[in-house]
């Protein structure tokens, strides 16, 4: 055997000794570990306290996992925030109905509480104070109701004033294309410069002008310069179209969003010649609404002017109109104004900011309540505090004739 043959199997044999031997270590390792976990008992106790699991032994939890909460149903998530707001608007009922005396409520939605704003003027047409609740009895259907919740209305106002910014007058009086709507817009903006005169601090007034369609000139607001601004910017009208209804209908469609007493003053010739909505359908708005709304016409005033150049039709259009914008106020609890000379405007804005200030607010729950979808007639009457008639005299001692200004009734909702 040569030199390097005999080195080669002196390495081949150096190798599997090698091996064997780390066998042997690899082996011998399991019986190490039991004798070390023989030998655990007499270790001393470790720092950890074991888990108070029912088998005394604790699971160990993968690497990266949360700790477990507090335990939640088989089957279950953990409810979160949007999942819990989910399941508690789920099990809202579709139709919740106040059961609060006080809570204040619209009487065409779907509720129960109907409320009431009353206007009590003696003959002169001054607002009569100091009415109670014992001063009221409230009928519906010729029922007589309990009231619920009594309050006399010196809130701020909350009013938006809707102004026709159109020449529609011109198709009908010729004079009106030359000069004549310079003097209508002209009016209505003194006419609303004396309304914001008459505000308080505290007041909430808007100011939109219609045409074609109506635009928002300033959203509600207590400052005055906002509003003098917003009527600078009526100078000259571009369209011949007035869609009071339209307009009519939109602003009130705004004002459901807003609480409390609400009301509009309207400056407007009262004609309507190109909405999409008919008289019929505005008027059904008008009485689902518990909004006042207050009319000044300037349709009287155009008539004295132009009197002479008026046909038949053209009269009668603006006679239709001066109705329609009686209907409207007498529905709604409000009132109609027709001046015909401008020395009649601050009487009229008086007696409108008296009527807004000086309203009683009524509240009752119906005794029937059907929901029908019908038309419910509303009377109230004044009586003294022992049942008999009230009555209101003058400083003469003469005896005043008393009137009272609400709306007739409400549109049940329907089932």
């Amino acid at each position: 055997m040569t030199r390097n043959s005999r080195r080669i199997w002196i390495s081949i044999l150096g190798i599997f000794l090698l091996c064997l031997a780390l066998g042997v270590e690899y082996s011998s390792g399991p019986s190490a570990s039991s004798s070390a976990a023989a030998a655990s008992p007499q270790n001393p106790p470790p720092s950890n306290p074991p888990s108070s699991d029912p088998q005394g032994q604790e699971k160990p939890k993968p690497e990266g996992e949360r700790p477990e909460g507090p335990q939640q149903p088989a089957g279950e998530a953990p409810i979160k925030g949007p999942k819990k707001k989910k399941k508690v608007e789920e099990e809202k009922p579709k139709e919740k109905i106040s059961e609060k005396p006080g809570d204040v409520a619209r009487i065409t939605v779907n509720v129960e509480l109907v409320r009431l704003d009353i206007v009590a003027t003696d003959g002169h047409g001054t607002p009569i104070p100091g009415l109670t609740e014992k001063n009221f009895r409230v009928y519906e259907d010729k029922v007589e109701q309990k009231i619920q919740n009594f309050q006399p209305t010196e809130a701020p106002l909350t009013t938006v004033l809707l102004m026709e910014f159109s020449r529609a007058t011109c198709p009908l009086m010729y004079s009106m294309c030359d000069f004549g709507y310079y003097t209508l817009t002209s009016d209505a903006r003194q006419l609303a410069n004396m309304l914001f005169q008459g505000l308080r601090p505290e007041d909430w007034i808007a100011v939109v002008a219609y045409d074609i369609k109506p635009e928002i000139l300033a959203d509600f607001t207590q400052e005055k310069r906002n509003l003098y601004g917003a009527l600078s910017r009526m100078q000259v009208p571009a369209w011949s179209e007035a869609n009071l209804f339209d307009a009519l209908a939109d602003t009130l469609g705004r004002l459901e969003e807003v609480d409390g007493k609400k009301s509009v003053v309207l400056f407007t010739t009262g004609l309507d010649t190109f909405s999409k909505l008919t008289y019929d359908k505005i008027l059904k708005r008008i009485q689902n609404t518990d909004v006042s709304i207050y009319p000044v016409s300037f349709g009287a005033s155009q008539r004295i002017m132009n009197d002479d150049r008026m046909g038949p039709i053209n009269r009668l259009n603006f006679l239709q109109a001066d109705n329609e914008l009686t209907t409207f106020a007498r529905d709604t609890g409000g009132k109609a104004y027709f001046p015909r000379f401008e020395g009649e405007w601050p009487g009229i804005l008086q007696d409108i900011m008296a009527n807004l200030r000086s309203q009683y607010s009524i509240g009752y729950t119906p005794s029937n309540p059907v929901r029908d979808g019908k038309f419910h007639k509303v009377k109230v009457d004044l009586v003294a505090p022992d049942g008999g008639p009230l009555k209101v005299v003058d400083q003469r001692g003469k005896t005043l004739k008393v009137e009272l200004r609400y709306r007739p009734g409400y549109y049940a909702p329907k089932a």
